[in-house]
């Protein structure tokens, strides 16, 4: 894990069950991780009962990490590109997603 990933799990995780879970169960749900970095963040969705992580990483030194650590896993699928715009439309199901956003956004 590099540095960086590493200080934001060590000084975040405690608020990770906050941000990253939501109240209805993750059991058996697809996550779709945009700005994966190292894959720490799904490897959490994973211990938590995902059954499956999209990771998204722009090219650099977390995404060779994650990679490593999660190439191999059938569980995890890795995307290498950067996102200028997220556009949702899942013809209604994303009534039951949840859209996790701690950091002030424009909508």
């Amino acid at each position: 894990m590099i540095s960086y990933c590493r200080n934001l799990l060590v000084t975040e995780l405690v608020q990770w069950h906050k941000w990253y879970l939501p109240q209805k169960s993750i059991d058996g749900k697809t996550v779709l991780d945009v700005g994966a970095g190292c894959g720490e963040t799904a490897f959490f969705y994973l211990k938590h009962g995902a059954k499956h992580v999209i990771c998204v990483e722009p090219p650099g030194e977390a995404l060779q990490m994650l990679k490593k650590n999660f190439g191999g896993d059938s569980r995890v699928t890795i995307v290498e590109s950067s996102v200028d715009l997220i556009k949702c439309d899942i013809e209604g199901a994303e009534l039951d997603a949840v859209f996790e956003i701690h950091f002030p956004c424009e909508v």
